[in-house]
């Protein structure tokens, strides 16, 4: 290098003791360039995901994972999930909530992604049902409580026929309450749900809280 220049070593084999430990930054790896064949090997039926801490990590098949939470504000209604619903790696996906509303009986409805044919639900409290048919959202929980704190789980299944179940305890007395949604017509195909959507009839407190977990395959 007298002139300045730098040695070419094109065709030349580079040693591993000659590279530094913090040489290869991830921006000199080229895209899509690291194959399956050089990650280390993991344990069968696990899943690669990320801890609290944000360290990749295995994940056991059939564990829920938390992907996303929003807290109300006393002035929200509607708490919409859109995150990117890979059915390929989640078997169902479910939401955990609790919340109060100031305003008494008011209610929490279902929605997925746009359908035109409409949703339909059966809601079961204190043995009576009541039933919503190809309306624009599933009403599933019709009475919260303005008394108590109300608190529930939604599951959310996909395929090519959107459903949903769950129960929550609300009303007066912290009735249970159960429900069943999904598509008014049952062999209509309304493809992969992409969206979830809980619309409150009223703002539930700063308190509230809206958790969506996937579970593994």
């Amino acid at each position: 290098m007298v002139d300045g220049s730098f040695p070419s070593i094109l065709g030349a084999s580079i040693q591993e003791d000659e590279i530094d430990d913090d040489a290869v930054a991830t921006n000199k790896i080229l895209d899509n360039a690291v194959t399956l064949a050089k990650l280390a090997h993991g344990t069968a039926n696990k899943a690669i995901g990320f801890d609290s801490g944000g360290i990749p990590s295995e994940i056991e098949a059939g564990k829920k994972v938390m992907i996303e939470e929003q807290l109300g504000d006393a002035v929200k209604t509607d708490f919409e999930f859109l995150t990117d619903f890979d059915w390929s790696i989640y078997s169902e996906f479910v939401i955990i909530w609790q919340a109060k509303f100031p305003t008494p009986l008011s209610t929490i409805s279902l929605q997925f992604d746009e359908l035109t044919a409409g949703y339909y639900s059966i809601n079961r409290r204190n043995g009576a049902a009541t039933a919503t048919n190809n309306a624009a959202s599933a009403q599933i929980f019709p009475t919260m409580s303005s008394s108590y704190l109300n608190h529930g789980e939604i599951h959310i299944t996909g395929g090519v026929i959107g459903s949903a179940y769950g129960m929550c305890q609300g009303d007066v007395g912290q009735a249970i309450q159960i429900f069943s949604a999904g598509n008014t017509t049952a062999l209509n195909t309304i493809g992969i749900i992409r969206s979830i959507k809980l619309i409150c009839s009223s703002a539930p407190d700063a308190n509230a809280k809206f958790t969506l977990y996937g579970v593994k395959k």
